[in-house]
């Protein structure tokens, strides 16, 4: 039996249809105001505090005359975040409010408190989402409750999510530049310079092929007489990637030859609309090279990260090619970089033409040089400056 101080017992009662569940309800506007209903899983004592809660919250302001369900403000708010945003992270959008609309669709706004937003991590963790990704759900969620407080729908309201510690990105796992080569062996030709420009250039999707926001590449942005590349990235920024190896350079000359205007990767098998992706490509491509790893576009832009990093490219300059905002996320690809740091003399990628030993040499008399010192510390004080 719970004790009396949980407060009104008759406004917390089993569920007749599931087992571990209660049923709630309050009345928010008053004694003669509307009686809104929940279901809560989990034990009674848990039951009546999310009563106790839902009544501290309708008690703690006036509610508005104003107080529309959540479902009804959706479209609004949509339509402007569709304005703000790339079609990419739009399309993302819809994914997550599967699952918000599911929860908080029928709530209205002057109910939705921390404790509720609690409880829809605890349901979306039973349907085995991932921390992150709940985390990236209730991202979207609190930009919603964020526009509906500044339009004056509700009160502000804090989104708690899971620590940084719980939630951290799965380190990407590259492919071998003997992987790459085997393969470049396999993949259809129409898809070889798309490849290249992921894996050698470091092009995200959008930058290459386009998509609803982005136009792509065009053949006027390769400028073969220069070594370089004119991309347009995220939030319309424009940058100049070289074109560091020979097999990039080929694969664009032969792409030029049939193109010489316009979008650079039509595809001729959907009335000549770009290209939304060569997803398949690389998975036949991967799976007769003998790869077992998991092949998608952005991996190849991270194995132009880490393979730079290990080639010796400084880290300023890596995130610049990449267009990174910010060098944190560049970092990120040192750490792979360190421990392929001993079989660098076997990446060719960025070294064409130099023989292996040869870059073992080049490194042992770095080394050499490295660990050569003065003899005293006084020696080292009255060593001219160059």
């Amino acid at each position: 039996m719970v004790p009396r101080q949980y407060g009104d017992l008759m406004a917390v009662r089993k569920c007749p249809k599931h087992e571990n569940c209660y049923l709630v309800d309050w009345r928010p506007e008053g004694r003669n105001g509307r009686r809104p209903q929940r279901h809560f899983p989990g034990t009674e004592a848990g039951a009546h505090a999310f009563h106790m809660e839902m009544v501290r919250v309708s008690r703690r302001e006036p509610v508005p005359t104003i107080n529309p369900k959540v479902f009804q403000l959706l479209p609004d708010w949509k339509a402007q975040y569709r304005n703000d945003h790339a079609a990419s992270t739009v399309k993302d959008l819809e994914t997550a409010l599967v699952h918000l609309v599911n929860y908080f669709g029928t709530m209205y706004l002057a109910e939705i408190s921390g404790l509720i937003i609690e409880q829809f991590k605890a349901r979306q963790l039973e349907l085995k989402l991932s921390k992150r990704t709940i985390n990236k759900h209730l991202s979207y969620f609190s930009g919603f409750l964020r526009w509906c407080a500044d339009h004056h729908y509700c009160e502000p309201v804090k989104v708690r999510l899971f620590p940084a510690k719980q939630t951290k990105a799965p380190k990407p796992r590259p492919l071998h530049p003997n992987e790459v080569t085997a393969m470049l062996r396999f993949i259809e030709q129409e898809y070889r310079a798309i490849f290249l420009l992921y894996n050698d250039a470091g092009l995200r999707r959008s930058e290459a092929l386009g998509d609803e926001t982005y136009f792509g590449l065009r053949a006027e942005d390769i400028d073969l007489q220069f070594n370089c590349i004119y991309v347009r990235g995220k939030g319309n920024k424009e940058r100049i990637v070289p074109i560091l190896t020979s097999r990039l350079r080929q694969a664009l000359e032969e792409r030029l030859k049939n193109v010489k205007s316009g979008h650079l990767f039509l595809n001729p098998k959907n009335k000549n609309k770009p290209y939304q992706g060569i997803r398949k490509a690389l998975k036949r491509a991967a799976a007769a090279a003998g790869i077992d790893k998991r092949v998608y576009h952005h991996l190849l832009r991270h194995n132009f990260g880490t393979h730079a990093i290990v080639a010796g490219l400084g880290l300023r300059q890596v995130q610049y090619i990449m267009g990174h905002s910010t060098s944190h996320v560049t970092e990120g690809y040192t750490h792979v970089a360190n421990y392929l740091d001993n079989e660098a003399a076997k990446f060719s990628l960025f070294t064409e033409g130099k023989p292996a030993t040869e870059k073992k040499k080049a490194k042992s008399t770095a080394d050499v040089s490295k660990k050569r010192k003065p003899a005293t510390a006084k020696a080292a004080q009255t060593r001219p400056k160059i």
